[in-house]
This record gives C-alpha cells, structure tokens and sequence, in this order.
C-alpha cells in the first residue's frame, strides 16, 4: 500500500495511535504487541516489501508521543527501529517484527565482543533490554560498531529482569556466553549509527508525551480542586507556573519537530531535541507532583511513572554526555567563527 506524503501529515496517526494503545490497556505484551501491528504502528518505518508503510521518522512522532501520554508498556520505539534495520539483514524477522508476531527490543547499554570462527559468536554482557524477558529477539551493539540480532531462547544467551527505576518498562541484562549469531543476524554499522539518531528523537517524542498527560492531569486537578472555597487555579502564582512549563514543552516540541523533519536526522538537531524534550519533561513531571500535593505522590496517581520512564530514558539517551558534547561543539564552532573573522579595526 503506498502513501502519498503530499497530503497524508504525521499528525494523521495520532488519533489512531490512541484508539489501539488504549485497547492495548490490560493485555499482555504479545498480544499489545499484535494489536499495534495489525494497526500498522510497528511498520511505520519499515518498507512496504516487508509489510511496512516505509514512511520517515516524522511519522512516527506522533505515535511515539501517544504512547508517552499512554504509558505504554510495548517496546514500540525498539520495535519500529529494528524491524527497519532488519531490511537488508533478515527479511522474514522484518516483516515478523512488523506484524508484531515477534516482539523486539534493543539493549542500549554496553557491546559486545564478535569474534570470529565460521558463524560468528558473541560474548559480555549488555543492558538497558527494555522488556527482554518477554520478548523474541534483542538487538545489541558490537564493540566495532555493527549490531548483532540475538534470539533470547539461543543457546548461549541468558537474559535476566534486572531492578530499574521505571517499574512498567523493566529493564534487562542480556548476557552472552559465546552465542552464535549468523551472518544473516549482523546489522551493519552505518544502520546502528541511524538508529542511535532516530532513537533520540523517538525518546524525545515519549517525553513529551509523558509531559503533555502530566500538564493534563495538572490542569484538572488545580481548576476542580478547592481550597477555602476557591479552585487552586485561582492562585495567580500557580497559574504563572503552569504556563512556564507549557512554555518549556512547547519549545521542546518545536525543536522535535525540526529535528523529525530530516529524512535523515542530523545528529546535533537529534540530540538537541533529545536533551531539551526530556529536561522540560522531568520538569514538567515534577512540578505536577507538586501541584498535586499529598495526593501526588501515592501510588493511586500515576504521575510518579511518568518520572520513572523519563529519568530512565534520560540514563538510557546518557543526555548528562550529550548536553556536554552540545556545549563543547557550540564552544569550538564560535572560537573556530572568531578566528576565521577578520580582525576588527
């Protein structure tokens, strides 16, 4: 089935997204991951040779920030990633993934060792697996930069729950004792580095997400709450607040969206994007909890899993590195401006 891009915009699938993550509510990771693929929303990235709708990142936004506002538990930001990189490497685990009949994710910390000896193997240890016990393969990175695609069933791999901040999205170990790993399962290099970048404005989406259902929730709270008579939203203070943090959203949404809007992400946009959509999320996130007084922080209201996902999406982009990596860039490209300046008179 193909698209026209002319007239079909990213904002197209929001609604959508909602309608099947809301139906996902309750159900088991296999079976939400089945509901989101007859959708079509694990396929939006790859192409439409593997049952795909072969549409740019930007497109994928939109569910990715309905998926934050849902707190979804699926991996789809994993899953929309690999089925892409699966393209040229296996096509039949493409199109699997896309249907979501097997359920995918990737280990963001750590790589492994590849060593060779007719089917290659692979050994160490890598985390960050969001859901990996409940998922049929894993994608992980190699220390030359290529990826590897792991069955976790395969002999020589062991995965293992391993205690996380975000309580929904459990993170796993995935450990490898000289695991074979076919030539058909190697994701070449060139297709890791692009799924770094679309992962940082993937999570750059989720965060917002997570801030625009905490604005939500705020929002109610303060103007049906009354306090001597008077709705909180009557206290002037509070209001100003809560349009700060609107202000910092849509910011970062603005910055997302020019960062989405490549074909081909440009690593300072992605990062830039990243960085900024999840501090003003944290932000955003607390400040709700705040707001809500007592009440905010129980377990009843979920305002404090919205902070769990994000800080773990924070140490999962390692944002700390690249705000640090953005200011060293920015600091080298003004000295290198002022040099190549003539001097003044």
């Amino acid at each position: 089935m193909s698209f026209d891009t002319e007239t079909l915009t990213p904002d197209d699938f929001a609604d959508s997204a909602a309608a099947v993550m809301d139906a996902c509510a309750g159900r088991d990771l296999g079976e939400a991951a089945a509901a989101l693929g007859e959708a079509g929303m694990t396929g939006i990235l790859a192409g439409e040779a593997f049952g795909g709708l072969g549409l740019p990142m930007r497109y994928a936004v939109p569910v990715l920030t309905t998926a934050g506002a849902r707190r979804l538990e699926v991996p789809l930001l994993e899953a929309l990633l690999v089925a892409r990189a699966l393209e040229s490497v296996d096509a039949a685990l493409a199109a699997d993934v896309v249907t979501g009949g097997t359920v995918a994710t990737v280990a963001w910390d750590g790589a492994l060792s590849l060593r060779p000896g007719g089917a290659s193997r692979v050994d160490g240890c890598v985390g960050g697996a969001i859901a990996a016990t409940r998922c049929g393969v894993v994608l992980a990175a190699t220390e030359d930069g290529a990826g590897v695609l792991l069955r976790t069933d395969q002999a020589g791999v062991t995965v293992e729950e391993h205690p996380s901040l975000d309580v929904d999205r459990r993170a796993c170990i995935v450990t490898c004792d000289g695991a074979d790993v076919p030539a058909g399962r190697i994701v070449p290099a060139e297709a890791m580095t692009r799924l770094a970048l679309d992962a940082s404005i993937g999570r750059a989406a989720i965060a917002i997400g997570c801030a625009d259902a905490a604005m939500a929730m705020t929002v109610e709270h303060t103007t049906t709450r009354k306090q001597f008579g008077k709705t909180l939203a009557a206290n002037q203070s509070l209001r100003h607040a809560l349009a700060r943090q609107l202000m910092n959203i849509e910011g970062a949404r603005a910055l997302l969206r020019m960062a989405a809007a490549r074909d081909a992400a440009d690593p300072t946009e992605a990062r830039a994007a990243e960085v900024e959509a999840l501090r003003g999320a944290v932000e955003a996130v607390e400040k709700a909890i705040q707001l809500h007084g007592g009440m905010g922080f129980t377990w009843e209201v979920p305002l404090h899993r919205y902070l769990r996902w994000v800080r773990d999406l924070q140490a999962q982009g390692n944002v700390d590195a690249a705000l640090l990596a953005l200011g060293t860039d920015f600091i080298a490209a003004r000295a290198a401006a002022s040099a190549a300046a003539p001097a003044a008179l």
